[in-house]
Formats: C-alpha cells, sequence, structure tokens
C-alpha cells in the first residue's frame, strides 16, 4: 500500500518525508525521478514602496504537454506523446492576501519543481496528478494603501471564490513562505485564470533549463532563469526583477515609486487621447491600468463592455494610419513603405487561414470574410499573431514562422516598432521604453520585443521588488545596449592571463575565455586584469557606444604595474552585428608583453 507523502513545516522532516516516500514507494515508478530530485528555486518578493501594502499570488498555467516535468521524470522520447503530464487547471496560491507585504517587508518562496496531487499517480498519461511551479508561472502583484487597511477589493473576492471551493490535497510540499504567518501556504485550484481586469502587473517567470537533444530523455537542469515583466499586456504597478545569484545582471522594470509611476500614465493618457483603461472587476469603474496596443484591440467587445474602455481618438488615428499606407502605395514614407510590407505578410498569412477553413482544418462557427475587417487585421498585426483560431492544429497552426518572407518582415517589423520618432507607429513603445515616459529599456513594449523585455540568465531564483531597489543583488538598470565585450589578447609564448575584475578595479574572478562580458555597472568603469607573473593592468573605461572604428578615445585612462606599453594595444569600438545589424560594444587588448 502507497500512502501519501504529507506537506511539511521543516527541513529535517522534508528530509525525512523523502526517506519515507523512498521506502515506500511513494512514487508509481520506482526508477523514475522524483519532485525532491530537484533544488527548489527560490522567489523573493520585496516592497520597496512607503505608503503600499504589497499582495503576490503565483499561479501555473494550463497546458497541454508539461515539457518540464516531461524532462523531470526522464520520459523516453518515444513517449512524449502519451505521457504529456498535461494540466487542464491553473493552480495559484496567495501570500499574504489580507495583510499584504508591509513597506519595507519581504517573502522568501521556496519553488519545487512540483507537487504530487494523488496518492498513487501514474506515468504522465493522466492529466493535474502533478503541480509544475517552474514553467510558464506567473506572479501577479496587487497594491493597496496602507491607510486602506485591507486588500483591493477584487483580490478579496478573487480569494474569496477559491476559499469557498477549497483548497486541495497535496501529496507533497508545495511552495513554502518564509515570512508568511503559514508557511505552507494552501493550494486553490481553477479551471479560470485570474480576470484580465483585475488591478495587478503581471510577471512571469520560466525555471530550469530543458535539453530536448539529450536522446533518449529530455533533460531537466537547474541554475538558469527565464523571466519578464509583462508591460506587453498592461501598465500598472513600478515592479523590477533581477536573478538570484548573479550580481552581473541589473534590474529590469521601473524602480520609480508607485505614485510617480502613475503620475507618468496619467501623462501618456493625457497626451494619448482615448487610449483605453481598464475597467474595475467590482465597481466596472475605469481605473488607472493601461492595456497594450494589442489588447487594446483584442480586449474590447462592443457586446461585453466590462473589461476595457472603449477604445477612442488614439486608436482611431492607429486604424486611420492604417488605411492611408495602404491605400497609398506611392507614398514613400518610410512608415508607410514598412506598413506595406507588413500588411502583405500578414494578408498572405490570412489567405493561408482561409484555405485551412476550406480543408476544414479550421472550423470558425462563421464563415471568415475574404479580407479581415480593419479591427481584426490590427489586432493580428500589433499582437504579431497568426490567424489560428479554432484550428485543429492548436496555437502552431498556420505559424507565422513559417512564411517564405519571415526573416525579413520581422526585422521589418521591429524596425517599425521603433521608428522615429518614437511612438509613430506604437505610442505604447514610446510609453515603455521613451526617456519622457517610463524609460525600460529592460521591459516588452510589443509582443516581439525580446531583445530586451526577456531575460535568460544563470541564476538559483528571481527577484521581484516594487518601487525601489529593496533586494536587488544589482541595483544598475539593465541595458543591452551598455553590455561591453572585453576581448583579451591571447597569450601565447608569455605569461598567462590570471584573473579580472570590475568596476571595483579589483582581480578577483579567474580568466577562463579570452572574451570577457561587462554587464550591468556605473561607467566610467575601472576594468583589471592581473597574469601569472603578478603583473596588473587597468582600464578606465566610458559608458558606451563608442565610435565605429577603433579608438582610444573611451580609454579614459590605463595603466600597467609594473609600467609596460600594453595601454598602447587598447582600443574600444561599436559595430553592428553581421547578422542581426544589433549594435555591439568592444573593447580590445593585446596579450600579456613578453
Amino acid at each position: 500500500m502507497k500512502v501519501p507523502c504529507m506537506a511539511a513545516p521543516t527541513a529535517s522532516l522534508r528530509l525525512l518525508i523523502l526517506a519515507l516516500c523512498a521506502f515506500l514507494a511513494c512514487a508509481s515508478e520506482a526508477a523514475a525521478a522524483s519532485c525532491f530530485d530537484f533544488q527548489p528555486f527560490t522567489l523573493k518578493i520585496y516592497n520597496s514602496s512607503a505608503y503600499y501594502n504589497i499582495h503576490p499570488v503565483i499561479t501555473t498555467p494550463t497546458n497541454g504537454a508539461d515539457e518540464w516535468l516531461q524532462g523531470g521524470f526522464q520520459v523516453p522520447t518515444a513517449d512524449i506523446a502519451t505521457r504529456t503530464y498535461g494540466h487542464d487547471y491553473t493552480y495559484r496560491i496567495y501570500i499574504k492576501p489580507v495583510e499584504g507585504i508591509p513597506p519595507g517587508g519581504f517573502v522568501t518562496v521556496s519553488l519545487p519543481l512540483c507537487t504530487q496531487l494523488v496518492g498513487m499517480p501514474g506515468n504522465g498519461t493522466t492529466k493535474d496528478e502533478w503541480i509544475n511551479w517552474w514553467n510558464g508561472g506567473r506572479v501577479y502583484i496587487y497594491a493597496s494603501p496602507v491607510a486602506d487597511g485591507k486588500p483591493p477589493d477584487a483580490l478579496a473576492a478573487d480569494w474569496a471564490a477559491d476559499q469557498k471551493n477549497g483548497s486541495i490535497t497535496l501529496y507533497t510540499p508545495g511552495p513554502y513562505c518564509v515570512g508568511c504567518s503559514v508557511p505552507q501556504r494552501p493550494v486553490y485550484k481553477s479551471k479560470t485564470a485570474l480576470p484580465a481586469n483585475d488591478p495587478a502587473q503581471l510577471t512571469e517567470y520560466t525555471l530550469g533549463a530543458l535539453d530536448k537533444t539529450n536522446f533518449p530523455y529530455y533533460s531537466l537542469s537547474f541554475g538558469t532563469v527565464d523571466y519578464d515583466i509583462s508591460y506587453v499586456d498592461h501598465v500598472y504597478l513600478p515592479v523590477a526583477m533581477g536573478p538570484i545569484g548573479n550580481p552581473d545582471i541589473g534590474w529590469i522594470g521601473s524602480i520609480y515609486g508607485i505614485n510617480r509611476f502613475r503620475l507618468i500614465m496619467g501623462g501618456f493618457l493625457g497626451a494619448q487621447v482615448g487610449w483605453p483603461q481598464y475597467l474595475d472587476p467590482i465597481t466596472k469603474q475605469k481605473y488607472l491600468r493601461i492595456p497594450g496596443t494589442y489588447n487594446a484591440f483584442a480586449q474590447w467587445d462592443p457586446m461585453n463592455t466590462t473589461t476595457i474602455t472603449q477604445p477612442g481618438a488614439a486608436i482611431t488615428d492607429l486604424k486611420s494610419q492604417w488605411l492611408y499606407c495602404t491605400n497609398n502605395l506611392d507614398d514613400t514614407t518610410e512608415i508607410c513603405q514598412d506598413i506595406h510590407i507588413v500588411h502583405d505578410f500578414f494578408a498572405t498569412n490570412y489567405s493561408n487561414y482561409l484555405d485551412l477553413v476550406a480543408k476544414g482544418s479550421c472550423t470558425p462557427p462563421t464563415t471568415p470574410p475574404a479580407q479581415p475587417v480593419l479591427k481584426d487585421m490590427l489586432k493580428h498585426v500589433y499582437g504579431w499573431v497568426p490567424w489560428n483560431e479554432h484550428c485543429s492544429g492548436g496555437a502552431k497552426t498556420n505559424d507565422l514562422a513559417l512564411q517564405p518572407d519571415f526573416a525579413a518582415v520581422h526585422r521589418t517589423y521591429i524596425s517599425l516598432q521603433y521608428l522615429a520618432p518614437l511612438g509613430a507607429f506604437n505610442p505604447y513603445v514610446n510609453l515603455v521604453h521613451g526617456k519622457d515616459y517610463l524609460d525600460m529599456p529592460g521591459s516588452y513594449a510589443f509582443s516581439i520585443d525580446d531583445d530586451v523585455g526577456n531575460m535568460l540568465v544563470h541564476g538559483s531564483g528571481i527577484i521581484i521588488t516594487i518601487a525601489g531597489t529593496f533586494g536587488l543583488e544589482n541595483t544598475v538598470q539593465f541595458d543591452k545596449s551598455k553590455i561591453v565585450h572585453v576581448q583579451i589578447g591571447d597569450p601565447i609564448g608569455v605569461s598567462p592571463w590570471q584573473q579580472y575584475g570590475f568596476c571595483d578595479g579589483l582581480p578577483t574572478r579567474n580568466v577562463k575565455d579570452l572574451s570577457i562580458q561587462i554587464t550591468s555597472v556605473n561607467y566610467p568603469c575601472t576594468f583589471a586584469l592581473s597574469d601569472q607573473s603578478g603583473r596588473s593592468y587597468r582600464i578606465q573605461l566610458a559608458a558606451p557606444p563608442y565610435p565605429a572604428t577603433d579608438s582610444t578615445a573611451p580609454i579614459l585612462a590605463c595603466s600597467t604595474t609594473p609600467a609596460s606599453t600594453w595601454c598602447n594595444t587598447v582600443t574600444a569600438k561599436t559595430q553592428p552585428d553581421p547578422v542581426t545589424g544589433e549594435k555591439i560594444n568592444y573593447v580590445q587588448a593585446g596579450p600579456p608583453p613578453s
């Protein structure tokens, strides 16, 4: 007989439970991997604000095949299609839902790979026998004024509905919260996500790395964190994120105070008259939460007007601009020429969709028109999403990436989003990235803003902080355009390099490669080296970008001990990547002197 492994409040008791589980064959397959085989990741949530309490909610996605659990349980590749470890339910836990994390407070949440939901789970062919806490997780951040003394009404309603349905039984421990009155948080399941118009800021994460090439199994490993703040969906609260255990990486998002952040949001709405706002799910009144451009089209439904306000002049202007450019093919302005290219690309995708409908692969409830209506076209354009509604192949059907001109149009589309003046094609990009607005270079402003919006770095966990820098391991903002690649000469026939350091000027890290990356630092930055002969080298660098050709101008100072001519070999430049066109900053230096 198999017995359930119950939640544990202490580390020592967890170890005892693990031993008992192993002895009593808690898993259905004796040789199968276990949730306990993987070190938990850590999620730290800090409240840097002075006047607001913070109420986080952690949720998991519904999905078909759960590749993370397939990797964790080492499902043979031959069984991937049947042993899916899928989920029809979303699972969520509330962190301090009533009192909130107070100003200056924080919690630390330990996230296991998975939690067992049945006493005798099978081999992954039955859904919802496990919760996956690592892949595609979301943290919704709610805030309430300290003076109110209560959580937001919408959050209270969500929690009450989940409490009414009751928490679920866990057969292995779920997330463990240090700083919560009840560390082992109750877990609730639901067929529905939290309301899209809830007053919360969405953040997202995926923990661990999956290797699909490790035949005959998928392989899952610890030590990688993937995270972003979903400003592409909406703007509501100033949130900053960074990794745990990787102090080279700065924060993304915003460290503004909540009131300042909201003042800037109000300025955007004043400039973009008629841009929609969200409607509170309880009061049905608009409040200061701004949808991204895709949602401004996708979430407005004249038959269901409870999510956002009706789009006005700002959205009408985008429609008019699109119609003008697509109807005036002789207009040679850059914006119209780029819009022509993007229009033709999406028109082809819609035509492909009609072919799929004709073949019966897609079965919409009504026959689609020969050409998409304007709102539908712009929804797909601003979301960079294909037409695949009601298709049997799911989200990958009619994939944009399968069109022959995808790569070229992809580049044109990104260029269009950033076309000067910023916001000409998409005003929301100006809200997120503009220097006069929220100035968040490391955040998504549109769906394929990946180069600046998504972080995939080494780490043992993730830090989320609201309205400040409290808790961050690196308090410098991450800005991809400021990364510098230091290329040091190959010490053939001379004393090898030994250590390097930045920007304190102390060489304390072992040199393992001749290309060293400086990521998130304050400039000027002193880069230091030492070699195995005991000689030291110091370069003081100006902030990038640098001249287009090798230049000594960005080298503010350079010295060696003992004195040598090595500094004559040091130059800097900024050049475009030959494939992507992205501008890369380089510092080049020769080998140690002979």
